[in-house]
């Protein structure tokens, strides 16, 4: 079927913009992004000094203290995924896991090391790969020692 000549003229009066309009977009959307990201920094950031205030009187026998530890390592790690920070979002998963699975038996210095990376990679000044190899290393203990608990 053959194509009209004004449809033809349209499309091309159409796509003759579509570069500009696109270039305009994306830097409305990045724009957009540096402000969520100036504004969600501060909030993870937050988040993450609260649950070092926590965690920094940790006692393993305290089951208070142990649920209070573990309520803050959640919200955190949901903070993180709400504010694409998976490094972050994953060494509070992992504390969490510690604090539910290894109960009274919870090493406290494992716990003052995830705190102390936490602080570090959610003041948003760490290296990326540091923070995902400190992630990863965090996890690894954390199995080792719940492995070890059973």
């Amino acid at each position: 079927m053959p194509v009209p000549a004004d449809l033809r003229e349209r499309a091309l009066a159409f796509d003759a913009g579509y570069e500009e309009a696109l270039e305009e977009s994306v830097a409305r959307a990045e724009a957009a992004e540096a402000r969520v990201r100036a504004d969600t920094g501060d909030v993870l950031a937050a988040e993450a000094a609260r649950c070092a205030g926590v965690a920094d009187g940790f006692a393993a026998g305290d089951a208070a203290c142990r649920a209070r530890c573990l309520r803050a390592a959640h919200r955190l790690r949901g903070t993180a995924l709400g504010v694409a920070s998976p490094q972050v979002a994953r060494m509070a998963a992992s504390l969490a896991r510690l604090l539910a699975g290894a109960e009274s038996r919870t090493p406290g210095a494992l716990v003052a090391a995830h705190v102390d990376a936490l602080r570090a990679a959610a003041d948003g000044k760490a290296d990326a790969r540091a923070a995902e190899t400190l992630a990863r290393e965090l996890e690894a203990a954390v199995a080792a020692v719940l492995a070890r608990l059973r």
